[in-house]
């Protein structure tokens, strides 16, 4: 199997995801179960997150764990293998990714570093503009 993302704009990605938000890396470790839809046992990475800042949806909670596949194959974030404490993200993640009653995030989606990350801009201001359901 190969991972294979489709293209969305940055507008579309925001409309289709349920939560959006910052984290600070906490801790970080993997953890071996099935993986749906491909029935076979890989590796996930299960990130501990200080929740910095909510850009759409709802979190109720301080802390919060997001799962990756680590094989890029099955289009986990690779990155997530050599996360650091104190790493800042922008997770893009919901209920629709929600296989192992956690959260759950992938390298289709918009999730990527919070430096420099131009949808933070875009979606505070979005925020100010709309607000999310």
């Amino acid at each position: 199997y190969a991972c294979s993302c489709a293209l969305t704009s940055q507008e579309e990605s925001v409309k289709n995801t349920p939560l959006i938000f910052t984290g600070k890396v906490l801790s970080a470790k993997i953890v071996r179960q099935i993986y749906e839809p491909f029935t076979f046992k890989i590796n996930l990475i299960e990130v501990k997150f200080q929740v910095m800042n909510v850009l759409k949806g709802e979190l109720t909670n301080k802390t919060v764990s997001v799962i990756t596949p680590q094989q890029g194959m099955t289009c986990g974030i690779d990155e997530w293998s050599e996360l650091y404490k104190g790493d800042e993200w922008l997770i893009y993640t919901g209920p629709e990714r929600t296989k192992f009653s956690q959260l759950e995030t992938n390298r289709c989606s918009r999730t990527a570093p919070a430096t420099r990350n131009q949808d933070i801009p875009y979606l505070i201001n979005l925020n100010r503009q709309t607000k999310f359901a």
